[in-house]
């Protein structure tokens, strides 16, 4: 077969069919992205257009969807490392935090608490300015429990 391109079987063409099967196409993956209603823009059906949009797959990136919700399109997606898309999944426990939005495992990091420690303050019933405030106790920094070394 002839592509116009010719970058069929660059990292970046893969990423394009993959996404392009993922919503339009028949995949494993259906179930989380065609059946949910999650579409590719018309525009980028055609692959130079998207690697006019998104430039090259950086190494060690994947595509990712800014906001999980809308479409594959441009302004919503990007090229991401893994810990990026981990990060922005639909399934993970978002906090307003000093203006943004972050994840569990970011607010702990920035609150210097251990995730099971907001987790566990969630499960209690404590109040969000409870819940967002930094530990003042060591094992809750470092993760461990009190006694260990």
């Amino acid at each position: 077969m002839n592509y116009k391109h010719g970058m069929f079987g660059t990292p970046t063409h893969n990423t394009w069919r993959q996404m392009m099967r993922r919503c339009h196409g028949y995949s494993s993956q259906a179930k989380w992205y065609r059946d949910k209603g999650i579409v590719v823009c018309d525009k980028w059906h055609d692959f130079n257009c998207f690697l006019e949009d998104m430039g090259h797959r950086p190494e060690g990136k994947t595509l990712d969807r800014i906001d999980s919700e809308k479409p594959y399109e441009p302004g919503n997606c990007r090229w991401a490392t893994v810990v990026e898309q981990a990060r922005n999944k639909s399934n993970n426990r978002v906090f307003q935090f000093e203006g943004r939005k972050v994840c569990l495992i970011e607010l702990s990091e920035l609150l210097g608490v251990c995730p099971e420690t907001i987790r566990s303050r969630i499960k209690k019933g404590w109040p969000e300015s409870e819940v967002l405030r930094p530990s003042t106790s060591r094992h809750h920094v470092t993760g461990r429990k009190k006694g260990t070394t």
